[in-house]
C-alpha cells in the first residue's frame, strides 16, 4: 500500500533536485509530478525566495539550500 507524500516532503524532493539547475519537464519527471502540480509548486518556492528560473532552468537559492539543510537535519532527527 502506497502513501501519499505530504507538501513538505514534495517541497524539500524539488529543492534536492533543483540543486544542480533542472528544467521544469525534468522536474516533473524526477519528482513525479503533474504540470498543474509543478507548477503550483514553483510558484511557492519562487515567491519564498527558495528557487529561480533563469532562461527556463529553476535553480534552488542560496535561502533554498539553507531551508534544504535544516529539513534534512529534521528528518535526520525524526529517523532515528
Amino acid at each position: 500500500m502506497s502513501r501519499r507524500r505530504t507538501s513538505p516532503q514534495i517541497i524539500l524532493e524539488i529543492l534536492e533536485t533543483t540543486k544542480q539547475g533542472k528544467r521544469k519537464t525534468r522536474i516533473m519527471g524526477i519528482c513525479n509530478l503533474s504540470f498543474t502540480q509543478v507548477n503550483g509548486y514553483l510558484d511557492i518556492l519562487n515567491k519564498a525566495g527558495w528557487i529561480k528560473e533563469t532562461e527556463g532552468i529553476w535553480q534552488t537559492t542560496e535561502k533554498g539550500l539553507e531551508v534544504c539543510d535544516v529539513c534534512l537535519k529534521c528528518k535526520a532527527i525524526f529517523s532515528q
